[in-house]
């Protein structure tokens, strides 16, 4: 009875060990029954592709000469919230639906409404990532801006594209960061009211069509 007793002992304390190591080893490794409902939160800069975009208004005076207001209301940079909802099916494919907030110009606001596809590359707990989103930017005008010579009264929105890659990492069981690169397409519509001195007042709607770098930082919540 010793001798047995002197056998099962140690296998006994050894359980509660091989457990915990099971355990730590589990989280290590990918989840691969992770498929389900997700949310991503993601904030980006959007810094733009061309050095400058002024737009020249060929507008003529009172005595039939050529007017220009060079006016430059974009960002240079332009920040991004968006929020996503949508389901995994595989690690490679996640499909969902998002609506965002961006500010291309300073006259104005954009709210994204937009679907996404996008999925890890590898099954590991550290992944290349890809996304691809297409969807309507919803132009929304702020206060009027510009001085006595130039003035916004409307916004129009217009087509958004965007893609890109990254670099994904598991936090835990149900918690992923995301680190976004790619490009993003926004275009607009702006009706503008311009009057040059001492000339009526003119209207003219010009279209703009935003190319921008993203950089964003992505956190990923799991059901």
């Amino acid at each position: 009875m010793k001798k047995i007793f002197s056998i099962l002992f140690p296998g006994l304390l050894a359980i509660p060990a091989l457990s915990a190591q099971k355990e730590a080893v589990t989280l290590l490794l990918p989840r691969k029954s992770l498929l389900g409902v997700y949310n991503t939160s993601t904030i980006s800069i959007m810094p733009r592709m061309s050095p400058n975009n002024y737009y020249p208004y060929p507008y003529y005076d009172i005595y039939g000469l050529p007017y220009a207001y060079n006016g430059n209301t974009e960002n240079r940079v332009a920040f991004s919230f968006r929020n996503t909802t949508g389901y995994r099916f595989f690690d490679f494919l996640n499909v969902g639906a998002g609506v965002g907030i961006e500010r291309y110009e300073s006259l104005a606001l954009n709210l994204p409404f937009f679907g996404e596809v996008s999925g890890n590359i590898l099954n590991k707990r550290f992944t290349p990532v890809y996304f691809i989103q297409a969807g309507y930017g919803l132009g929304i005008k702020t206060a009027p801006k510009g001085d006595d010579y130039y003035r916004v009264t409307h916004t129009k929105g217009g087509l958004m594209l965007a893609g890109g890659i990254g670099f994904a990492g598991r936090i835990d069981r149900n918690t992923i960061l995301r680190l976004n690169f790619g490009y993003r397409l926004q275009q607009a519509a702006y009706t503008a009211e311009v009057q040059p001195y001492n000339s009526p007042m003119q209207v003219q709607t010009r279209s703009m069509s935003y190319h921008r770098l993203e950089m964003g930082i992505s956190f990923t919540f799991q059901q």
